[in-house]
């Protein structure tokens, strides 16, 4: 997605089109609410982690 972005800027592209622009706000909704959930999966391989050791 950033790499696509970056194409876009790079070209001087203006005006972009709709289902474009939704796409993006799609991506960014999914990675926004993958956050949290990475998150809390390092912070439970931390616990195991240390408590192993």
């Amino acid at each position: 997605m950033g790499e696509s972005l970056l194409t876009m800027a790079g070209e001087g592209q203006e005006h972009f089109a709709y289902e474009s622009i939704c796409q993006l706000g799609h991506s960014l909704v999914n990675i926004s609410q993958l956050i949290p959930a990475l998150v809390q999966l390092e912070a439970k391989a931390d616990q195991q982690l240390f408590a192993v050791a």
